[in-house]
């Protein structure tokens, strides 16, 4: 089952979500509601402004993500996003859209495949691949993957605890 809530108009770098299912079935998603094999898919923009905002935050101003002839120099086209920018993505499916509000992060892994640069698309989906209940909490882990243009930039792991 594919799940979907619309793009919030607050955050420009975020695009509709990819679904065959109605926006209303993503709100309000409960442990008993998942089940192995739900996927979600959301894209986003990498922006000139997020690259910013992340190397601000973080303190991660490495020239290669503000610097094009930087960039060429360790070998790349032109700037690349930040890893971690561009696997934070996932939060906000998490947190904001499946299974949403209420999720809290157990454990996320990434596998950084491929560089990503400022204007790429990047799709990110997530699948339920196993639920468990341990000492009375509620876990769901989910396999992620995100891709420009079909091919896998990076890959991922999370376990998201979903109170009762």
């Amino acid at each position: 089952t594919m799940f979907a809530l619309p793009a919030s108009g607050m955050y420009p770098w975020v695009l509709p979500a990819r679904s065959s299912a109605s926006s209303d079935q993503a709100i309000g998603i409960t442990f008993a509601d998942l089940e192995i094999k739900n996927v979600f898919e959301r894209s986003f923009r990498i922006t000139n402004a997020m690259l910013h905002g992340f190397g601000e935050v973080t303190g991660d101003r490495n020239p290669v993500h503000f610097d094009d002839l930087a960039a060429k120099r360790a070998g790349f086209r032109k700037r690349i996003a930040h890893g971690l920018l561009t696997g934070s993505l996932v939060s906000q499916v998490f947190g904001m859209d499946f299974p949403g509000p209420g999720a809290i992060y157990k454990r996320q892994s990434f596998e950084f495949e491929r560089p990503v640069y400022i204007d790429d698309i990047v799709r990110v989906r997530v699948e339920v691949v196993d639920k468990q209940v341990e000492k009375g909490k509620q876990y769901v882990m989910f396999s992620c993957l995100w891709t420009v243009d079909n091919k896998v930039v990076i890959r991922g792991e999370a376990t998201i605890y979903m109170p009762m």
